[in-house]
């Protein structure tokens, strides 16, 4: 009796399968399935399938379509082709006497799969999918094994309904790997090829002259709001133990800060109504809030204030600005902000946006001809001992604020009387003064003040 199911009978039992009186449905699959399928099984039992699938999915409920299919009545058709497809590639099983290899699962069953994972579907969720239909499968295979019982001792159709439930659960089970090996394999692939396509779709925005409609559409994005971009990186000074934390190469790192950048943007997003795009430009983790009206300034302090907070590098951040040429010029500023930010965050500093950085210490690209510009133009107050430093702090606020006193005691905290004193000290050191040439000695001044490195070095030191 064990050997029933197997063999000649097996093939007999198969081929005997013949749909209702009635019309049968046209196949949910596609012709080149159907007619392979039908090649193998014979046209009665395929359209057994069909119809059997037909019947099936019409009286699922909504529970089966967890995973695979979302809303019921829209993926009503794509359940139907589920069912069709794993009665057609189960009884093609059945009737060859061999357990499926991955050359023999039929490729719209791994499509359906593949289709599930882009809508953000678990793998967890579509196995659980694959045996809920399954469970389906089998009872109709066992419904119409009950319509021949009178062929059959009791004893015969029990064995046969359980050699019958083993078999599928086999074939479940390897269909069930070579899923999961296909869904790591498909989900690694999808997921290079979604950031290189959103990668692309920014590089597109990035251009002046660009058509923002399909970057729009890939990114998710409503451009005509407002845009506030971020850059984060690395700091020079913090790759050993960062390395260490997070080992495996510069990509572990890269999707380790695109992490945490993610972990802490989400809840200020959440709560300010901002969507948040994330992607990898240049070796940066890149990121964008939108805001579909102007945020507040409460919402801007708590962005820096996440910001600040980085353990796994360094953030910049552009002006909110609105619309597709906001998206453009927010960026092009952090952007530029993140260059300035890879020399310097290794000195502590972690956040830099246009209310910490000078736009003056911006245009210092060549280090080595901003050095001699700051120390040409100031002489011996281009030292970096603490007491030249005050010197320079007051001198640089006492000319922005138009040689006043008042202000610059005032922005200092310190009484008149030491201002006109450092102002006498400071214009001693300078060669030329400050009257000859103001514009470039503020710059100087401003220049020393956000890049110290620049400065010379205190002989006593």
């Amino acid at each position: 009796m064990g050997t029933l199911l197997q063999g000649a009978w097996m093939r007999e039992w198969i081929t005997s399968l013949s749909p209702e009186p009635g019309p049968v449905p046209d196949p949910a699959g596609s012709r080149s399935t159907h007619a392979a399928m039908e090649a193998v099984l014979g046209s009665a039992p395929t359209a057994w399938v069909v119809q059997t699938a037909h019947r099936l999915a019409a009286d699922a409920p909504s529970a089966a379509l967890a995973g695979l299919h979302s809303v019921p009545e829209a993926e009503r058709e794509s359940l139907r082709r589920s069912f069709e497809l794993g009665l057609l590639s189960l009884l093609r099983s059945l009737h060859t006497g061999r357990l499926p290899d991955e050359h023999d699962v039929l490729a719209e069953t791994l499509e359906i799969n593949r289709q599930a994972m882009r809508r953000g579907a678990s793998l967890a969720n579509v196995e659980r999918s694959m045996w809920q239909i399954s469970g389906r499968i089998l009872q109709a295979l066992l419904d119409e094994l009950g319509r021949n019982a009178s062929a059959f001792s009791f004893t015969e159709a029990m064995a046969l309904a359980t050699e019958l439930n083993g078999r599928l659960v086999r074939h479940i089970e390897v269909c069930q790997r070579i899923f999961s090996d296909a869904w790591e394999r498909d989900l690694e692939q999808w997921q290079e090829q979604t950031a290189a396509a959103r990668r692309r779709a920014v590089r597109e925005l990035l251009e002046p002259v660009s058509d923002p409609s399909a970057a729009e559409r890939i990114l998710g994005i409503r451009l005509r709001g407002h845009h506030l971009a971020v850059v984060s990186g690395e700091a020079a000074g913090n790759g050993t133990s960062f390395a260490a934390a997070v080992p495996g190469g510069d990509s572990n790192r890269q999707s380790a800060r695109a992490t945490e950048l993610r972990q802490v943007l989400a809840p200020v997003c959440e709560d300010g109504g901002a969507q948040l795009t994330l992607t990898l430009l240049d070796g940066d983790t890149t990121a964008w809030l939108t805001f579909m009206s102007p945020p507040s300034t409460e919402v801007i302090c708590r962005v820096r204030t996440a910001l600040a907070g980085l353990w796994a590098g360094w953030a910049t951040v552009g002006p909110v600005l609105p619309g597709a040429d906001g998206f453009r010029r927010s960026h092009l500023l952090a952007a530029r902000l993140a260059r300035y930010a890879r020399t310097h965050a290794s000195q502590g500093r972690r956040l830099f946006d246009l209310e910490t950085v000078r736009p003056a210490s911006l245009l210092a690209e060549d280090q080595e001809f901003a050095g001699w510009f700051v120390r040409n133009t100031l002489g011996a107050l281009a030292s970096d001992r603490a007491k030249d430093r005050d010197l320079r702090e007051t001198l640089l606020s006492y000319l922005v604020s138009g040689h006043s006193l008042r202000a610059t005691a005032e922005q200092l905290h310190v009484a008149p009387n030491t201002v006109t004193y450092r102002v006498r000290q400071a214009q001693q050191l300078l060669p030329n003064g400050t009257d000859r040439d103001p514009l470039s000695v503020m710059l100087a001044l401003a220049l020393s003040l956000d890049l110290p490195g620049l400065l010379a070095p205190d002989p006593a030191a």
